[in-house]
C-alpha cells in the first residue's frame, strides 16, 4: 500500500509507466480478493448457522405435530408442502421433501434447496404390527394394527422398534420390525454411530444439493434417493479442500414417545419441555423428565398425608393413590400405586410386585426400593422421584421395565437396573460412593462429570454442564 501511496505521491510526472500500472492493479487485485473471500467465508458460516437454527425449529415441529395428532407426518412427493398418503393410510414415499405446510416451518434451506424428509423405509406399506417402527408414520384411525387394542392413535406401543433392549445382531422376528431406520455417521469420523435405527431424518444438502462433491455428501444422496439407510453429519466447510456443506436432524424413538400422549408408562407425554435441549451431535437423544414426572394424583392437596409405617411394620397396597407419611417399615405394593412419601428411612423399604407405579419422596431415599425379580412380564414400568438425596444407605433396584428416575440433589447410593429402556435425570452431584448401572436408555448429568467406573449399561450419558447442552431442570 505504502508503494502505492509513493506512486501516486509523485511529483514533475505526467503519467505513469506500464509497469507502476501493473503493480497497483496487482496489489488492488490482492486486496480485493482478500475482502471478498472474507465477506464470502462469513457468508458461509451464517447461512451453516442458520441452517441449524431451521433445522432445530423444523424438530420442534415434528416433535409438536407427533404431540397433537398421535402419529408422525408422511414426506411431501408433490411439492405442495403438504404429506401423501395412501388410501390404506400408509406414506406415498418413504423418502422426499420436508411437508413444511402441514408442520407450519421452513421449506428451504438458506441457499434455497429443499429440505428432505426420510422416514422409516416401510412407511409406505400397512406395519406388521405395532411393534414395527412403520407404525409412528401409520395414520390409520382405528389402528387396526395395535398388539394393545388401541382403537385410536397412537398406533404405537411403548415397546415399539428401535427399543434399547434388542441386540444389534439380534434377527429375531420381533427385532425385525425395526427393519428400514437409519444410521448416522461422523464425517471423517471413526466407524461408531452418532445415533442408529433412527426411525426419522431430515436433510438439508447444504449449497449444491445432489450430486455431492464430497464421497458422504454423494451417499446423503443416495439416502435421500431411497438407497442408502447411513447418512453423514459433520463440520460444515465450502473449502474446495474440504468441502462437506450437508447436515440433519433427527428422531429418536425415546424422543417420539416422550411427546406422544398415552405412551409412556406414567401416562405424560404431549408436549415434553417448553425448551427442549440442543444436541451437540444434531440430532436428540431423548429429553429429561420435567417437572410433571409423576402422575398429577401424587399433587392433589386434597390427599391427607397419613401416620406412616413405623419400624418393624408392615402395610400392603394393590392399586392405590396414598400419601402416606414417614417409611420406616415395610410397604408392599401389588397391582399400579401411586404413592407419595415423606421420607424412606434406613430401615425402609417398598417391594414393587411387577405393576406400574409412581413414587414421589419428598425429602431423602435412604432405605430401598426394589422389584421382585419373579415378576413374568419382566418388571413393571416405575417413575420415582427423589426431591433430596439418594443417600448413601439408599438403593434401587428394578428389573425389566422401562423406568424414569429423577434425583433432585445427590446421588449418594446405587441404582441398577435389568433390560429395560430406562432415563435416569440427576439435578445434583453424583458422590464417590455412588454408582449405577443399566442395559439401555439415557443417563443425563446436571453437575460434575462421572468416573466412568460408576457407570455402566446406558445407551448415553448427557452432561448438562456442557455448553452446548440446554437441559432443563426436573
Amino acid at each position: 500500500m505504502k508503494t502505492m501511496i509513493r506512486l501516486l505521491a509523485k511529483k514533475n510526472q505526467n503519467g505513469f509507466t506500464l509497469v507502476e500500472i501493473a503493480i497497483v492493479l496487482a496489489i488492488l487485485g490482492f486486496l480485493s480478493a482478500s475482502i471478498v473471500g472474507g465477506i464470502g467465508a462469513f457468508r458461509d458460516s451464517a447461512d451453516f448457522k442458520q441452517d441449524e437454527r431451521q433445522l432445530k425449529d423444523i424438530k420442534e415441529a415434528l416433535l409438536s405435530f407427533v404431540a397433537v395428532n398421535g402419529y408422525l407426518p408422511c414426506p411431501d412427493t408433490d411439492g405442495d408442502g403438504k404429506e401423501n398418503r395412501e388410501g390404506d393410510n400408509t406414506c406415498t414415499s418413504s423418502n422426499d421433501e420436508l411437508p413444511f405446510a402441514d408442520l407450519g416451518t421452513h421449506s428451504k434451506n438458506p441457499w434455497g434447496n429443499p429440505y428432505y424428509y426420510l422416514v422409516n423405509q416401510g412407511a409406505d406399506s400397512v406395519p406388521a404390527s405395532s411393534f414395527a417402527s412403520a407404525s409412528y408414520f401409520y395414520s390409520d384411525p382405528n389402528c387396526t394394527v395395535s398388539d394393545a387394542g388401541k382403537t385410536t392413535p397412537p398406533c404405537f406401543e411403548l415397546g415399539t422398534y428401535p427399543v434399547a433392549s434388542r441386540s444389534a445382531n439380534d434377527t429375531s422376528s420381533d427385532a425385525l420390525e425395526g427393519v428400514g431406520n437409519y444410521d448416522v455417521k461422523v464425517m471423517n469420523g471413526d466407524a461408531d454411530n452418532l445415533v442408529s435405527d433412527t426411525p426419522l431424518v431430515v436433510l438439508s444438502l447444504g449449497s449444491n444439493g445432489c450430486p455431492g462433491v464430497a464421497d458422504e455428501e454423494q451417499n446423503n444422496c443416495d439416502a435421500k434417493n431411497g438407497t442408502s439407510q447411513t447418512l453423514y453429519k459433520g463440520q460444515q466447510s465450502r473449502q474446495d479442500n474440504d468441502f462437506f456443506d450437508d447436515t440433519l436432524i433427527w428422531l429418536t424413538a425415546l424422543e417420539i414417545k416422550r411427546f406422544t400422549p398415552n405412551v409412556l408408562p406414567d401416562g405424560s407425554g404431549g408436549g415434553g419441555n417448553d425448551d427442549p435441549p440442543d444436541d451437540p451431535a444434531g440430532g436428540g437423544s431423548g429429553y429429561v423428565p420435567n417437572q410433571n414426572l409423576i402422575d398429577a394424583g401424587l399433587q392433589d392437596e386434597n390427599l391427607e398425608q397419613g401416620d406412616g409405617i413405623h419400624n418393624n411394620d408392615n402395610e400392603s397396597l394393590t392399586d392405590g393413590n396414598v400419601n402416606i407419611g414417614r417409611i420406616a417399615g415395610g410397604l408392599f405394593l401389588s397391582g399400579n400405586n401411586i404413592v407419595r412419601t415423606e421420607e424412606l428411612h434406613n430401615n425402609g423399604e417398598i417391594e414393587l410386585n411387577c405393576g406400574d407405579n409412581a413414587i414421589q419422596i419428598d425429602e431423602t431415599l435412604a432405605g430401598q426400593i426394589y422389584e421382585s425379580s419373579l415378576c413374568e412380564n419382566g418388571g413393571g414400568n416405575n417413575s420415582i422421584r427423589i426431591e433430596e438425596d439418594l443417600h448413601n444407605n439408599g438403593t434401587i433396584t428394578l428389573q425389566d421395565g422401562n423406568n424414569l428416575i429423577y434425583i433432585e440433589e445427590t446421588l449418594a447410593g446405587s441404582i441398577s437396573f435389568g433390560s429395560g429402556n430406562n432415563t435416569v435425570y440427576i439435578n445434583g452431584n453424583f458422590h464417590n460412593n455412588g454408582s449405577i448401572s443399566g442395559s439401555g436408555g439415557v443417563l443425563y448429568i446436571n453437575k460434575n462429570p462421572i468416573p466412568t467406573s460408576k457407570i455402566s449399561g446406558f445407551d448415553q450419558v448427557v452432561y448438562c454442564s456442557d455448553p452446548d447442552m440446554d437441559c432443563p431442570d426436573g
